[in-house]
């Protein structure tokens, strides 16, 4: 009973307001309606990178080498697996010169000799690694600038609305006075406060969301450049000539001419 009598309240004051007004309170409600839907949008995107991480982050405590993953199931657009990606699209070139088979990296126990790569062929990895790391930021990024402006500019609207309906109802008190004239004015003042309320109950719980956003995208943040500094440790470890002398005498135990599969191959479900 009381809701209904709230929004016959809400109906009323909407009625009762100037064309001004009734035209943000018709611009915030669209406001909301976009905020909600980057809010779902960038909601799914969270839960998919949240279990896709943690998936990730099983499966390459699996393998003695980073390239073992690259023939596991992946998808696409998760942002540590495109940090991977990028990285075995510099790494499997350089290992197919040294006649490395897809069998060899996946079984790899840390007893066979690897192949030592350049300082050079290393720091471009490395490069790539960074290059990859801020591009994927920018993508979790995504929205989340649009959702606080909206947070902050509905307060704004709604108060700019206000002023202007009560600036209009004072300027019709200057044609006479007493309290017939307050009866008159009266409900436009309340149709002026109806664009306070509504930029309230859009910033509200935009603010409380964006926050949130804000917290989660930082979490990502840091799992992804600990993902990066831990890729870049062990093919360092594994291929450095610092690190890894016995691999000097590496003999390829498949033939030279291996070829491997695209990563741009590997979509979502699997392996095409």
């Amino acid at each position: 009973m009381e809701t209904f009598f709230c929004g016959i309240v809400v109906v009323d004051a909407f009625l009762q307001s100037d064309l001004f007004g009734q035209i943000i309170v018709l611009l915030l409600i669209a406001l909301s309606f976009v905020c909600l839907g980057m809010i779902v949008v960038r909601h799914s995107i969270n839960k998919a990178t949240e279990a896709e991480h943690r998936r990730l982050a099983s499966l390459y405590r699996q393998y003695m080498h980073p390239c073992g993953i690259l023939f596991e199931r992946m998808v696409n657009g998760v942002c540590n697996v495109e940090i991977y990606k990028a990285v075995m699209k510099e790494l499997l070139p350089k290992l197919e010169k040294h006649g490395v088979t897809k069998e060899q990296l996946r079984t790899w126990n840390g007893t066979t000799p690897m192949p030592v790569l350049t300082a050079q062929e290393l720091e471009k990895i490395k490069v790539e690694a960074e290059n990859e790391l801020a591009k994927q930021v920018r993508c979790l990024e995504n929205n989340l600038s649009a959702i606080g402006t909206i947070s902050a500019l509905a307060p704004s609207l709604g108060l700019f609305g206000t002023v202007w309906g009560v600036l209009l109802s004072f300027m019709s008190m200057a044609d006479g006075s007493g309290a017939a004239i307050i009866t008159n004015v009266a409900p436009g003042i309340g149709g002026a406060l109806l664009t306070t309320v509504m930029g309230l109950i859009v910033s509200i719980p935009s603010t409380c969301v964006y926050n949130s956003l804000c917290t989660k995208l930082r979490i990502y943040t840091e799992q992804a450049e600990g993902f990066v500094d831990r890729l870049i440790a062990d093919i360092y470890l594994i291929h450095s000539q610092k690190e890894n002398t016995t691999n000097k005498a590496f003999v390829a135990l498949a033939p030279q001419s291996v070829q491997y599969a695209s990563v741009d191959n590997y979509e979502v479900g699997g392996r095409v």
